[in-house]
């Protein structure tokens, strides 16, 4: 009788993406936020607008009592979002959302991962950076853009296809990545997450691997390539910030000093007692330096992901073997 086993490797990457998922769609369930009004609202504008009245919702009276809804960078009307908006409403489709965001950013994580560790250890940061505070706290808040930025390890994986494989296939995965991230509500994650952490990776990887002048220009020309696709894809949405003027209210939400900045990367007290100062008052003097307390932060960052990060630098100084790995942690 032969006996069968299961592949736990397999099984197991699949079960913990699928449980990742089902947590995070659970937790926004049980959650409502300030932020889950508004974000409801662009769900149900666009609704409204595709789902009952068939007409495209290029303006909304929601908002400010009438404003253009096409070029807002916080709606999700032109990302991948919306089917499951108009198949489940927008209450259920946003956290069904939320959930599939847990599922792709465990898969994206270990797959890119997967090249330089062992699945089981890739598969650990890609639980704990899929269901990290930072994470949680969007979801409980309902700020459904920042969860985006778990699209992260899709550029990367794409990227490090583009650098190892230099093939034009390779170049259309990293531009098809780039494009459908853009077409959603990322503006923040570009803004200070990707756009800083994907070239620095990128120029990381070329000092070590040092490819020649040859093999130097095929890889730019790729990337080029991929880029212009990817931005070719989000024409239209370009074409509508150009053409509509932007008339929602927008806030001066102020900056934090340095040093707080560095503190509170290990002490969330610190967001429930520093006094934020308006950022065109920043470093003046006299009543203008004193601003107002701050109720949270985005900048905060759970205190273990911060320790292995420090661990991350230490690795990088005293083992040539993970050199790589070190310094880009």
């Amino acid at each position: 009788m032969v006996e069968r086993r299961l592949d736990w490797s397999r099984y197991g990457f699949g079960a913990a993406a699928l449980l990742t998922g089902a947590v995070l769609f659970w937790l926004s369930l049980h959650c409502q936020g300030s932020d889950w009004f508004i974000s409801e609202t662009h769900a149900d504008v666009i609704y409204t607008g595709l789902g009952r009245f068939r007409e495209f919702p290029y303006f909304s009276f929601v908002f400010g009592g009438g404003t253009y809804f096409i070029q807002d960078p916080q709606s999700n009307l032109f990302s991948p979002a919306v089917p499951l908006i108009l198949l489940a409403g927008p209450s259920i489709g946003l956290r069904l959302v939320e959930g599939l965001w847990g599922v792709a950013g465990v898969f994206a994580f270990t797959c890119w991962m997967r090249r330089r560790v062992s699945l089981e250890a890739a598969l650990v940061g890609a639980v704990a950076s899929a269901t990290s505070l930072g994470v949680l706290w969007r979801i409980a808040v309902g700020n459904d853009m920042f969860m985006w930025h778990l699209g992260l390890p899709f550029l990367l994986w794409t990227a490090d296809r583009v650098l190892s494989e230099r093939s034009l296939q390779s170049s259309l995965w990293f531009a098809l990545a780039l494009g459908l991230l853009m077409l959603g509500p990322t503006f923040h994650s570009f803004t200070y997450l990707f756009v800083p952490v994907v070239p620095l990776y990128v120029l990381l990887e070329l000092l070590f691997n040092r490819p020649n002048r040859r093999e130097f220009l095929k890889i730019v020309g790729l990337f080029a390539l991929a880029c212009t696709l990817a931005v070719a894809m989000i024409s239209f949405k370009l074409a509508s910030w150009l053409k509509f003027p932007m008339q929602r209210l927008v806030g001066d939400y102020g900056v934090l000093p340095l040093w707080t900045s560095i503190e509170q990367l290990f002490d969330y007290s610190h967001v429930h007692r520093v006094r934020v100062a308006a950022a065109k008052f920043a470093g003046r003097h006299g009543r203008y330096a004193h601003g107002w307390g701050s109720e949270e932060s985005a900048t905060a960052l759970p205190p273990l992901g911060s320790l292995f990060a420090i661990v991350g630098l230490f690795a990088a100084a005293l083992s040539p073997a993970k050199r790589r790995l070190g310094l880009f942690a």
